[in-house]
């Protein structure tokens, strides 16, 4: 067995972790879709079946999402990670209004998921200024709304 002085070693744990570093960024259909790529805080959500409107004060807590440029969501109750998927960004026709919209898909790893991957509802996004709408692409899907961190 051959062993490695403490540089050698040292050089070799860099070179794996610019490596692993080095994940592209996800493919998006816009340019404008970069602009998912931060951190978004919850301030309503409307729809669903019942029609009804949520907010953080109604709900009686604060929750954050962030999109990385390298595919990957987070959620946050509070500062609480509650929430980590992978997502991809594709184009699709809307439900709603038939046109070709962009869409966010998610995958999550498990044991249970054979091929490594869940039927998450597809969202459709639109930005207005500093706002973030997403859309559950479903007839009784939710509108959520979150503001730029």
């Amino acid at each position: 067995m051959k062993r490695y002085s403490l540089p050698i070693a040292s050089l070799l744990f860099v070179v794996n972790l610019l490596i692993a570093s080095c994940k592209k960024e996800i493919a998006v259909p816009n340019e404008i879709d970069r602009d998912l790529f931060a951190s978004w805080k919850w301030i309503k959500t409307d729809g669903g079946l019942n029609g009804g409107i949520n907010t953080p004060a109604l709900a009686g807590f604060e929750e954050f999402i962030e999109y990385r440029s390298k595919g990957e969501f987070y959620r946050y109750k509070g500062t609480q990670k509650t929430e980590s998927l992978k997502f991809s960004i594709i184009q699709g026709q809307s439900i709603f209004t038939g046109q070709t919209v962009d869409l966010l898909t998610y995958k999550k790893a498990g044991l249970l998921n054979r091929q490594n991957q869940n039927d998450f509802i597809k969202q459709s996004f639109i930005f207005r200024a500093d706002t973030l709408i997403l859309q559950e692409e479903t007839t009784a899907g939710f509108k959520i709304y979150y503001v730029k961190k």
